[in-house]
């Protein structure tokens, strides 16, 4: 009996012990993987969109550098807890950057709260303080810190002054180095002229969006005078009523010059209560001229549809607006870095464009293929259904990167000398334009800005290929911010819920019937 015991203890003991043995070999194991990954510059990035990878863009940008581009990124060491992941990713990609820089990338990350020398230079740089709260001794404190980053190249240098997220820092890192290489500052101008273009307030978010990586200057049309050199990118917004003979001119002639130009032009006004009338202005005669003609039609779409709220007294109700179409992925031109990797645009009271068939000219998006067009009578209330015709895509962006010949036979005189103005100075026609018509002028106004935020990677995409580099484009649509579910005809959709109703209890029962006659003919067997 006593002999018995001990061999069960004995048993027990040896159990234990392989058991604390197999637990500390695996500690052993997780612990030196941990060990040789940390040590070893090796991520593996398995998201869908390569979230956490500089793109073939920054490769690329990085292999063609032909001096040192130093990047310096000002940390505060000690952060809340909420940043200690972006810090340490931050880290992470700054360290692709060296790698592929190929020695012409130097990474400095510093810690500015270390020294007032250090802190001092981080705001020589421009890199504001920013407040934090903290929590010590179990209480609330404030702290100061540093979030940003500098990229310099010689006496050239470009800030990102707070960095929160690393959903755009690639882009922004990316852009930066493009843009101190190129030593060259880029500016936006946005024309203006009471009563003819929108209003500037509606353009205040846009404004504060592009001011974050451009110049961004207001330019009054009706001053007359040809648009100065330093503007690299000219948006003309929803424009109303007629121009001048000279204002054409003025925009006729930056055509002509090669730099960009964003214009989004309404095809149909509309106004408050759903009033809706034809938009009359002579910008169409000018854009007709260079192929991009828009039609004072409605593009209306039973299925691919943005939801829209609308106000009935003290009432506010939200259905889907058959007149604010949804463009998803497969209505993007899919040969286009700019919109390919879009998941959807919403486009509120939208035009149809028909755009001239010649080499360098392309549609960017268009609608469903049963969306529907609204020529006359324009009833847009949105519990009725209008009188629609022809089903098919209808192009709504259009790019002409085409040869293009001066709508104006001669030079129209206005504000400049008679020598400025003379034919022997005008600009008869340029070998590739850059131009891209929009036919919604609400897709830029603040509201829609703010409501759907691809519509404004949209536009950001728009600009940035107009102004720096089309490939930049890739960087930004990385993140997808939305996915969309497919849109379903009525019958698919009954068919769905009735399925999910009926169906799915039929197959259980089903499924009960044939294992019940399965077992009894088991137990007869």
């Amino acid at each position: 009996m006593k002999f018995l015991i001990m061999k069960f203890f004995t048993q027990k003991l040896k159990s234990s012990t392989d058991f604390y043995s197999q637990i500390a070999l695996i500690l052993a194991i997780v612990l030196l993987a941990n060990l040789i990954f940390a040590l070893a510059p090796w991520r593996f990035d398995i998201t869908e969109a390569r979230v956490y990878s500089v793109s073939q863009v920054t490769k690329k940008t990085l292999k063609d550098l032909d001096d040192i581009v130093t990047i310096k990124a000002y940390f505060t060491k000690d952060l809340p807890g909420y940043l200690i992941t972006v810090r340490q990713q931050v880290k992470d990609i700054l360290a692709e950057y060296k790698n592929y820089g190929a020695g012409k990338i130097i990474i400095k990350f510093l810690n500015p709260n270390a020294s007032p020398e250090l802190e001092q230079e981080a705001k020589g740089l421009g890199l504001p303080p920013l407040q934090f709260n903290i929590v010590k001794k179990d209480k609330f404190e404030v702290a100061q810190g540093y979030l940003g980053i500098a990229v310099l190249y010689g006496e050239k240098i470009e800030t990102i002054p707070v960095v929160q997220n690393i959903s755009d820092l690639e882009y922004n890192l990316t852009a930066a180095i493009k843009k101190v290489i190129t030593g060259k500052e880029f500016t936006i101008g946005i024309l203006q002229k009471e009563n003819i273009l929108m209003d500037s307030r509606q353009l205040d978010i846009l404004r504060q969006v592009l001011s974050q990586q451009y110049q961004v200057e207001i330019l009054d049309l009706a001053s007359q005078e040809l648009i100065s050199d330093n503007i690299n990118t000219l948006i003309i917004p929803g424009p109303k009523g007629d121009f001048s003979q000279r204002e054409l001119y003025i925009i006729d002639q930056y055509i002509m010059s090669g730099r960009g130009v964003l214009a989004a032009v309404d095809g149909v006004n509309v106004e408050e209560g759903l009033i809706a009338s034809p938009n009359e202005s002579n910008i169409f005669d000018l854009l007709k001229s260079y192929g991009a003609t828009v039609n004072k039609d409605l593009i209306f779409d039973p299925i691919s549809r943005a939801q829209a709220s609308f106000s009935q007294g003290f009432m506010t109700f939200f259905l889907p607006y058959g007149f604010w179409p949804k463009v998803l992925n497969e209505g993007f031109n899919q040969e286009s870095v700019l919109v390919n990797k879009l998941e959807s645009l919403f486009l509120p009271w939208v035009s149809s464009i028909d755009l001239a068939k010649t080499d360098g000219n392309q549609v960017l998006a268009q609608t469903s293929p049963k969306s529907q067009l609204v020529k006359e009578n324009f009833d847009l209330n949105p519990q009725g259904l209008p009188s629609a015709i022809g089903d098919g895509n209808y192009a709504t962006v259009a790019s002409i990167n085409s040869k293009l010949k001066s709508f104006f036979d001669a030079a129209v005189g206005g504000g400049e000398s008679l020598a400025e103005t003379s034919s022997k100075n005008r600009l008869a026609e340029v070998d590739r334009a850059r131009l891209i018509v929009i036919s919604d002028a609400d897709l830029i106004s603040g509201d829609f800005i703010q409501r759907y935020e691809d519509n404004l990677i949209f536009l950001q995409n728009i600009v940035d290929g107009l102004t720096l580099d089309e490939s930049l484009a890739a960087i930004r649509s990385k993140t997808v911010t939305e996915r969309p579910i497919s849109e379903l005809d009525d019958t698919a959709r009954s068919l769905v819920k009735y399925g999910n109703i009926v169906g799915v209890p039929a197959l259980v029962v089903i499924f009960a019937a044939v294992r019940f006659v399965w077992r009894r003919k088991s137990q007869r067997m």
